[in-house]
């Protein structure tokens, strides 16, 4: 067992969580991470929406939601992750920014792009959708990828548009979901622990029988 998907967005908190902990197991076993890009919230409009009314519609109040951050700040610092919360303004349109992800992936540098991605919205409290942003993290990398925005569709739009269709289609509903060598999913933020017991699970299954998908978890998470 070499491989393991990930199913994401990249304006969702658990999923910086959940892929930092995953980083942690891959470094361990020398995994090869797959990015799978998943759109929590599919039809909005690329100059995105109000992050605080946003959430506290979708949490019952802005308290609901206040709470919700502390919790995220607390379990990002046990990651190292500095949660800013108070600088994002709005939540972003992510198809550009998987777009960059995917043509990051065929480079080989996927990771390193993921990381300056979740680490520019939640700690610089940037905007996933500004062309300027992400043409900079393009050469950051080494990658040539440039998007004019305005009506000029993104790289990779289409094939980001496809990706989320195949994982709602397969019953994904939240993320961020993980898939072990094609056989094993578990979903939510889960302990590294959790992750660990997958992998292994997954090595014992590759080894002894053909693969078959199995569900471990139904916990994905919504929201930003």
């Amino acid at each position: 067992m070499r491989s393991v998907e990930i199913v994401a967005d990249l304006t969702c908190p658990w999923c910086y969580l959940g892929f930092r902990r995953l980083r942690r197991l891959q470094d361990a076993r020398g995994l090869r991470l797959v990015w799978r890009p998943f759109l929590l919230n599919p039809h909005l409009p690329p100059g995105g929406v109000e992050r605080q009314l946003y959430r506290a519609r979708k949490f019952g109040s802005e308290e609901a939601a206040r709470r919700l951050d502390r919790r995220l700040f607390a379990l990002g610092s046990q990651e190292g992750i500095s949660f800013a919360f108070e600088r994002i303004s709005r939540i972003s349109w992510t198809v550009a920014a998987h777009g960059l992800v995917l043509e990051a992936q065929r480079r080989r540098v996927a990771e390193l792009i993921v990381e300056r991605l979740f680490a520019a919205y939640f700690v610089q409290g940037r905007d996933l959708a500004d062309p300027r942003l992400l043409e900079a993290l393009a050469i950051s990398a080494g990658l040539a990828w440039k998007w004019p925005g305005g009506a000029e569709p993104p790289p990779g739009q289409a094939a980001v548009t496809a990706a989320h269709r195949e994982a709602t289609e397969a019953g994904v509903t939240g993320v961020p979901l993980f898939r072990f060598a094609g056989a094993f999913s578990i979903a939510g933020a889960q302990p590294l622990e959790a992750l660990r017991a997958v992998a292994d699970l997954a090595t014992m299954r590759s080894q002894t029988a053909p693969q078959a998908s199995t569900a471990l978890s139904a916990q994905g998470r919504h929201g930003s």
